[in-house]
């Protein structure tokens, strides 16, 4: 496996922000056959002794690599902040990130966005205890929706009649609270 230098993954992330790719996992295909982003990755190494493997899939699979960071302001486009990790996952770094994005742009507050990669419970809290506003999508778990059956979001709550309605038109009788311990 190859491990990308650190000015690489910059540039190659800021590659991904002017030509809108919204994720990580899709600029991270896009490196393998959009011919613009191979140019920006020539300079791979293989030799980075501090690259780790980073988890692509469910599989466990993955590639050997750091993993960049930013953070983009939205009305001047300029990055407050950026980091560069050998950690196989980003899911904790949501709410440092955001953070030190605020205190780059001496703002009393902050709108962050981030894409469903970093739902973690723990992060939105320590986002919301820091005074910072989060747009996240949740991370969605269940196979349901592959196996052609309904998720958590189709489903509506009627309070008034304790049930819910499913996209069948069907109602389904209360039987218990989950707390998922997010907020």
């Amino acid at each position: 496996m190859r491990a990308f230098q650190t000015s690489v993954l910059l540039k190659l992330f800021i590659h991904g922000y002017l030509n809108r790719i919204p994720s990580n996992r899709r600029l991270e295909r896009a490196t393998g056959w959009y011919g613009g982003v191979m140019w920006l990755t020539g300079q791979m190494s293989s030799s980075d002794p501090d690259a780790r493997a980073k988890a692509t899939s469910a599989r466990r699979s993955g590639l050997v690599g750091d993993n960049v960071l930013g953070a983009i302001e939205s009305e001047s486009h300029l990055i407050p902040t950026h980091d560069v990790t050998n950690q196989g996952f980003d899911r904790d770094r949501l709410s440092p990130m955001a953070t030190t994005a605020r205190e780059a742009l001496n703002r009393e507050y902050l709108n962050a966005i981030a894409d469903k990669g970093y739902f973690s419970g723990a992060e939105i809290r320590s986002c919301r205890e820091a005074g910072i506003i989060l747009t996240v999508a949740r991370l969605e778990t269940s196979g349901s929706r592959s196996k052609g059956m309904f998720v958590k979001v189709n489903v509506h709550p009627d309070p008034d009649r304790d049930v819910c309605r499913c996209p069948a038109r069907k109602e389904l009788k209360y039987h218990y609270t989950r707390n998922v311990g997010i907020l």
